[in-house]
Order: structure tokens, then C-alpha cells, then sequence
């Protein structure tokens, strides 16, 4: 915006390398662009041309590196896209992939850019928020990298944890598109419930169980068991132990 001492001809300003839109009521000139992709990022660049009023008489135009503005004003140009490239979400268990009560299970993000404290949000299988109390979050405004986390408790609902990011730009406050997938395929699923052996049988063969005799248990877990479980018959450690 342009205010000058007496009636003006419309001057020639270049805005980020383009020919501006200029408009003049009374002594008030506003010249206008529109930002593009290919704007360069940074502080923008401008120049006023030589002004002429409207008898003619020419007066000297104005420009960012020369005298700048009068109020110190400026703008911070951002077209860097707004996203996050790296969400990743792991559990403290030995198995990354999996958690049961206690166990930590932490989503951590990388955005583009600086942004705000994103708002972070954490669902159970059951479609249960965890609640904000419950979940530590790591940064500060300003920040590219972020992480929070929650332990699981034995009232959530076993199954897969889903994730919602919300965030945006600590400069110009664009907002970036809600986040709900990962980047690398990881996950955690919850499982806050103790495997239960059943049915479980034993049998000899030859039946009569004498020296020689092979001893086998048999025994159906309610689900999958990690590999090296451990079974003791007649104190001796069993050996093949599938299942």
C-alpha cells in the first residue's frame, strides 16, 4: 500500500519478480498479486517505479533493498508444501508390533516444515479416545519432529490402535491435511488378554507309558504363542515343542 503527498499517475510495481495490479483512490495506490507455486519462499522482493503526478512532474519510486518500507513492515513468503513425511508408530514390547498392559505404544512424526504443537490422537480397537491425560507429548512450536505416547491400560480394547494428526505451519499457520496413515507400514495392536491353555491332554505310546515309552502333551492355546515356549514332563524338559 502506497500513500502519497498529492495525486499520482498509477506507478509501475514489481511484486516477487511480477508485474503488480495497481489501483490509486485519492493519494492511496494498492498494488496487488496473487501467490503462485513458483514463487520463490523468503522475504519478498518489490520495487516501486519512478511516480509522476498528474501534471507530470516525476518523483523517485522506492524498493525493498532501497529505504524499504516506511513502517518496517514485511512478508515472509511460504510456499514449502505443509505435510508430514515420516509418521512411524511403535510399541516398547519385544515385539514392536504389539502391546499389553503397561507397554508404551508412541507415534512419531516428522513434518516438512516448522509447525505448531500438533494435536495428536490416539483410538482403540473398540473406537475408545484415549484421553488427553494419558498421553505425553514431545516439542515445542517451531519444531520439525514430534512424538507422543500412551500405555496401554487393561480397560482398552484389544486390536489395532488407530492415529489422527492434526498441525499447521508455525509461520504462516496454513493448516496441512488431517493424518491417519502411517509412512512405513508399522503398527501396534493392543492385547491386554493372557493366552489360557485349552483343551490340554496327555497320552503315552506304547499306552502302558514304560521305559521307552514317548510321553506327549497336547495342548490348544486361545491364540498364537510366541516360539521357545517351555513344557516339563515328569521333570524332564520336552523336546520338539511345535506349535
Amino acid at each position: 500500500t502506497i500513500t502519497t503527498s498529492e495525486l499520482i499517475q498509477p506507478p509501475t510495481v514489481t511484486v516477487a519478480g511480477r508485474a503488480a495490479s495497481v489501483t490509486c483512490v485519492d493519494r492511496v495506490c494498492t498494488a496487488t498479486i496473487t501467490v503462485i507455486a513458483g514463487d520463490a519462499s523468503g522475504d519478498i522482493d518489490w520495487t516501486i517505479a519512478s511516480i509522476s503526478d498528474i501534471a507530470g512532474n516525476s518523483g523517485s519510486g522506492r524498493s525493498k533493498t532501497s529505504e524499504g518500507t516506511t513502517d518496517g513492515t514485511a512478508v515472509d513468503l511460504d510456499t514449502t508444501a505443509l505435510m508430514l513425511t515420516s509418521v512411524s508408530l511403535a510399541s516398547d514390547n519385544d515385539s514392536s508390533l504389539h502391546a499389553k498392559t503397561g507397554d508404551e505404544v508412541t507415534l512419531s512424526i516428522i513434518a516438512s516444515k516448522a509447525i505448531n504443537v500438533p494435536t495428536i490422537v490416539f483410538t482403540d480397537a473398540g473406537g475408545n479416545v484415549v484421553a488427553d491425560s494419558r498421553v505425553t507429548l514431545v516439542g515445542s512450536a517451531g519444531n520439525t519432529s514430534f512424538s507422543a505416547a500412551f500405555a496401554v491400560a487393561s480397560g482398552d480394547t484389544d486390536g489395532p490402535v488407530t492415529i489422527s494428526v492434526d498441525y499447521s505451519d508455525s509461520v504462516g499457520g496454513n493448516v496441512g491435511s488431517t493424518v491417519s496413515d502411517v509412512t512405513d507400514g508399522t503398527s501396534v495392536t493392543i492385547d491386554t488378554v493372557p493366552p489360557v491353555l485349552s483343551p490340554v491332554s496327555i497320552s503315552a505310546n506304547p499306552s502302558t507309558g514304560g521305559v521307552g515309552s514317548v510321553i506327549t502333551v497336547t495342548f490348544t492355546p486361545t491364540e498364537p504363542l510366541l516360539p521357545g515356549s517351555t513344557v516339563t514332563i515328569a521333570g524332564v524338559a520336552a523336546t520338539d515343542v511345535a506349535c
